[in-house]
């Protein structure tokens, strides 16, 4: 006021252009936010001491008005996380945008939730916008590739067991050979050596079987410095850097964390590896395996999708087939049904996979076309098993076609031509003559149809791999797995057992049952 009253006119100018520039920062500022989006599409749940994540964030602006400035920045516990400033054009403007992080150290962390600023091109005003997240992150031990470790052994000379280091021995006796100079008394098979004459010892299987042992002082005492160059980060990292190793090569089965407390080491988990060759501890494992009963109900959860439904299809389409009265479109309609019977399962794979893609599968496009997004349905978590046993039924449901045909074929033509003659329509023709005629080709579709369904495996191993999230892990993709991808054959002969013991009482009671339904219904 003082420099419009003065007469000057330099000062008044300027101090139009600095009210002006005031008045315009702050409605920059109010509009700065508004018609901006910014949405966390994907944040990294697991890494590494060293390694770089990230959080993908998707910028949209709505506005006409360009954003010369946005600073996007995370309130977590998280370190390494630098703020990320990027300009964003108007005119809806989409970007994407990468946060990153180097991990620095070990434990949970969280990503906190992303603090959005913006404000004029002066930087007078500021406003600012809280996005929440839940997100989290672990991170592992440093782990660097060893290619060549080895453990210390002799030099054997011969094929003894011996001599070989504790980890290609194992407890497996699978033969008997003559004693060489320098085998071990305690390896000396008297029986054979008695029979012989001479003295035998016995040869162990080399194979991976016994426990490796990783021990490590995490005694603060003991160690000196903080951070990568610490001792204590650098011991973590050689640990760690073992397991991995063994573990890639398939000669760890279990690493077992251990504290140290008055000189001793205490097993803080009461679950040891499970040995190859001991069935016992794998069976006393199996009932507190939470993934175990999650299969088991996905397996029950899958036969009731297929089971009664593939039965009550493949009656209706026996029906509808024995009634028509040309032989040769009967013929054709049950080619027609049976085709996809005949089919490898790999061959099943390709069709549906190929029906079923998001971009060009012609079920994607159906879906589209009633308004709704592509769907990954072997990927979806609740569409992944009734698809899979869709595509069970259509492959499976020809061959319960045949059966019914030939029970149906069966009933003598009179029978109908004397209900009709008393007054009964088809509905009655069905429920007092159809019904409990074929009653035992119904039993034993169930019967079939329960045992093929328990033992699913094919679609599961090929469509959806057990996921997403465990969701179609059935029983015998987990023996699968168990078996030839984390190489626990004792486990997993544990639980086949367990599984086949449970399909013969199954089929034995479901065999009964269904028997005394049949003998009520003749009474």
């Amino acid at each position: 006021m003082l420099a419009l009253s003065s007469g000057f006119l330099p000062m008044s100018v300027l101090a139009i252009v600095i009210g002006v520039s005031f008045i315009v920062s702050y409605i920059w500022n109010k509009l700065s936010l508004k018609g901006l989006r910014v949405r966390i599409e994907r944040t990294s749940n697991m890494g590494h001491v060293g390694q770089e994540v990230d959080r993908l964030l998707w910028i949209e602006n709505h506005s006409f008005l360009p954003r010369l400035w946005v600073q996007i920045k995370s309130t977590g516990n998280l370190t390494g996380i630098k703020p990320l400033v990027v300009g964003v054009s108007g005119r809806a403007s989409r970007t994407w945008h990468r946060m990153p992080a180097i991990l620095q150290n070990r434990g949970r962390y969280d990503w906190g939730d992303v603090i959005v600023s913006s404000g004029d091109p002066l930087g007078l005003f500021t406003s600012h916008r809280r996005i929440n997240s839940k997100a989290s992150i672990v991170v592992h031990p440093r782990v660097v590739d060893i290619d060549d470790f080895a453990l210390s052994s002799i030099d054997p000379g011969s094929d003894s067991s011996e001599f070989l280091s504790s980890s290609d021995v194992t407890p497996n006796v699978v033969s008997v050979r003559r004693y060489n100079s320098g085998d071990s008394m305690n390896h000396i098979h008297w029986v054979s050596s008695a029979r012989m004459n001479q003295l035998m010892v016995k040869e162990f299987e080399l194979e991976v079987q016994n426990d490796l042992w990783i021990i490590l002082d995490l005694n603060a005492k003991t160690h000196f410095g903080a951070g990568f160059d610490g001792t204590e980060e650098t011991a973590v990292t050689v640990a760690a850097s073992i397991s991995n190793h063994f573990i890639k090569n398939n000669k760890l089965d279990f690493f077992e964390a251990t504290e140290l407390e008055e000189g001793f080491f205490k097993e803080t988990s009461s679950q040891r590896a499970i040995l190859e060759n001991n069935h016992r501890q794998a069976q006393l494992k199996l009932f507190k395996d939470k993934l175990f009963a999650k299969s088991i109900k996905n397996t029950f959860i899958f036969v009731g999708w297929t089971v009664i439904p593939n039965t009550l299809i493949g009656l209706m389409i026996a029906i509808m087939i024995n009634r028509i009265k040309s032989p040769l479109y009967a013929a054709m309609i049950l080619a027609c049904f049976f085709l996809p019977h005949i089919l490898p399962v790999t061959v099943l794979y390709e069709i549906f996979l190929s029906m079923t893609r998001k971009d060009s599968g012609p079920i994607n496009w159906v879906v589209n076309f009633f308004g709704y997004d592509s769907i990954a349905f072997f990927k979806h978590k609740y569409w992944a098993m009734p698809a899979v046993s869709m595509i069970t039924i259509w492959w499976t449901v020809g061959f319960n076609i045949l059966l019914f045909l030939a029970g149906l074929k069966m009933i003598n033509p009179e029978i109908y031509e004397a209900s009709e003659i008393d007054g009964a329509n088809k509905l009655h023709q069905f429920r007092f003559i159809t019904f409990p005629l074929i009653w035992p080709i119904t039993a034993l579709v169930l019967t079939l149809q329960l045992i093929f369904q328990l033992k699913i495996f094919d679609q599961m191993y090929l469509f959806t791999g057990g996921g997403p999230y465990n969701k179609t892990m059935v029983v015998l993709y987990h023996v699968y797995k168990q078996a030839f991808m984390l190489y626990k054959g004792g486990y997993a002969s544990a639980v086949a057992l367990i599984i086949f013991l449970f399909i013969v009482f199954v089929s034995i009671g479901n065999y009964y049952v269904l028997r005394y339904v049949n003998l009520d219904k003749q009474e």
